[in-house]
């Protein structure tokens, strides 16, 4: 994707380029999003929310890409086929965690704490 951006820049007149850069920032945004919302915060819903605009993102900024050069829009299919792959991992987890969050530490009289 770094190399696609490249070509992008290098290749596509200054006035034609910021959508098309727009849409790639834009989901390298969401990118970086992702990670905290999910393994930090562990927001499964709110990561799902945003692997899903990313997802968007991706198809959008391929689609540009394309529309300049044919290529730099070949070059994001395996970023977004990993994504799609990230986003149903994302989906599953959440679909079948939903009461993580809830769920209340106790201690077990132990010194450990259990969930319940």
């Amino acid at each position: 994707m770094g190399y696609a951006s490249h070509r992008i820049f290098h290749l596509v007149p200054a006035s034609s380029r910021s959508l098309p850069l727009g849409l790639y920032f834009g989901q390298l945004a969401l990118n970086f999003a992702w990670t905290p919302l999910f393994f930090g915060m562990q927001r499964f819903g709110a990561a799902t929310v945003c692997i899903g605009g990313m997802w968007v993102g991706i198809a959008a900024t391929a689609w540009q890409f394309a529309e300049h050069d044919t290529l730099a829009g070949a070059l994001m299919a395996p970023y977004l086929a990993w994504v799609s792959y990230a986003s149903t991992l994302t989906w599953y987890i959440w679909r079948n965690n939903k009461g993580f969050r809830n769920r209340k530490q106790v201690g077990d009289g132990k010194g450990k704490k259990k969930a319940h």
